[in-house]
């Protein structure tokens, strides 16, 4: 079984920026989720989106994390790795309500908005 982290690859994303960070998410095209969701014309699931997004916030923070409420979520456009191989994303930590919460979203190299999100997670050890 392949690992949801064989999907993608990012670089650029400082842990140390407070409190907007940016990021490039890479996709793996060669790997069998695309080969699933579509054949012939693949499009990245909304399913890894999210663990992306939960793999960006707990890289950032450094810790381990659990999200606990997706309040929104909105694929504006569907994602083909083929057309779309890198996008670029840009997550804003902060607190809401006195809870811990990140805003994403999730760019072209063209800077059209495909995907945004906002999330409230809670520290977790492993």
């Amino acid at each position: 079984m392949e690992s949801f982290s064989d999907l993608f690859d990012f670089n650029n994303l400082d842990p140390n920026s407070d409190p907007l960070s940016m990021c490039e998410v890479s996709f793996d095209l060669t790997h069998p989720v695309f080969e699933a969701h579509f054949p012939g014309q693949p499009i990245v699931p909304g399913a890894y989106l999210i663990y992306i997004f939960k793999t960006l916030i707990k890289h950032r923070l450094n810790k381990n994390i659990i999200i606990r409420e997706i309040p929104q979520i909105k694929y504006i456009a569907p994602i083909d790795p083929k057309v779309t191989p890198t996008v670029l994303v840009q997550m804003q930590i902060t607190t809401k309500n006195e809870r811990p919460y990140a805003k994403i979203d999730l760019r072209s190299q063209e800077s059209e908005l495909l995907t945004k999100a906002e999330f409230y997670y809670e520290y977790h050890n492993e």
